[in-house]
């Protein structure tokens, strides 16, 4: 019976976590956080990904390792640049460790660990997954630029990825982007709506890397 395929799928399931009482109706009340592992150009790097749940809004750092000091420098970068401080947050064992303990209990922010046995939350985990789909993209269509792909860092085309999945449309019709900080977008061909001064003018080279990455 024990080695059963069959059999073995009849046996209850892993218990899940029970959160009670805790809405993500705001932006940053509720964020899952998680470390992903991206291959871009036959290279792994490290990246933390923050996954805002009332919002979807993706952060993602370029981290150099994944060791506790790393990790909490970009947690700080992260509450910094999004402007905010989280209520809850929710991850795995590995952000359950004393030195992050110690970081939630100084914030005041609740932790939601995940049970042993306990599959990672559907969210998260698309989250992480719809990252590395866009980053591989980005850095494809860099690769399609002759001489191109050696000009951008890591960190770039992980915040490309992530300003691009935060613009996309969810199923209401507004993007991320949107129903966090409640304005739209930019337009990401703005052709139409230039002046003549503005398409003659000389472009710089950092405008024009820009315009590649994007």
């Amino acid at each position: 019976v024990k080695k059963c395929e069959v059999c073995s799928l009849h046996r209850p399931p892993a218990p899940r976590q029970k959160i009670s009482g805790l809405r993500a109706r705001n932006f940053g009340d509720l964020i899952f956080i998680d470390h992903a592992e991206v291959s871009v150009y036959n290279v792994k790097y490290a990246v933390l990904v923050v996954y805002d749940a009332a919002s979807c809004l993706t952060w993602v750092d370029a981290c150099s390792d994944i060791d506790t000091d790393t990790t909490l420098e970009s947690f700080r970068k992260c509450f910094d640049e999004l402007n905010f401080r989280p209520k809850a947050m929710c991850g795995d064992q590995f952000f359950g460790q004393v030195g992050f303990l110690k970081f939630y209990k100084i914030k005041g922010i609740k932790w939601i660990p995940t049970g042993p046995v306990t599959p990672w939350p559907n969210r998260a985990e698309s989250a992480v997954r719809m990252f590395k789909r866009t980053c591989k993209l980005v850095s494809e269509d860099l690769w399609q630029i002759e001489g191109n792909q050696a000009r951008f860092t890591f960190r770039q085309i992980a915040k490309q990825a992530a300003w691009a999945r935060n613009v996309q449309l969810t199923y209401g019709g507004k993007s991320p982007l949107e129903i966090a900080t409640g304005r739209r977008p930019p337009d990401i061909l703005d052709l139409e709506n230039m002046d003549p001064s503005q398409l003659t003018a000389d472009v710089s080279e950092a405008e024009k890397s820009q315009v590649e990455i994007q």
